[in-house]
């Protein structure tokens, strides 16, 4: 269900909720908040990250085995989010 809506979530500066609501999802699904935030960034890359919340998304899901799905998230917002460019470095570099 979260699929249909995932591409439109930057309509009314949604991002930083869904990004929100996907880390709490993290514990009961951690494969599929990544394919969401895979569909999410796919569509329009964030111009801001309020808190780090979509780095520390990005870096939990890295640390919970699914690198490959954390680097083409961050490969996806490193050229328009500050910082994003040095996660993904890292976590290419950690590959």
């Amino acid at each position: 269900l979260l699929g249909a809506v995932m591409p439109f979530v930057h309509t009314d500066y949604g991002t930083d909720q869904m990004v929100e609501e996907l880390t709490r999802l993290l514990e009961t699904d951690a494969a599929g908040v990544a394919a969401l935030l895979e569909t999410m960034l796919e569509t329009n890359a964030p111009t801001y990250d309020l808190d780090d919340k979509l780095k520390t998304l990005i870096e939990t899901l890295a640390q919970r085995g699914l690198r490959a799905e954390a680097i083409r998230s961050a490969e996806k917002v490193r050229r328009t989010l500050p910082g994003m460019l040095d996660l993904y470095k890292k976590l290419v570099a950690a590959s």
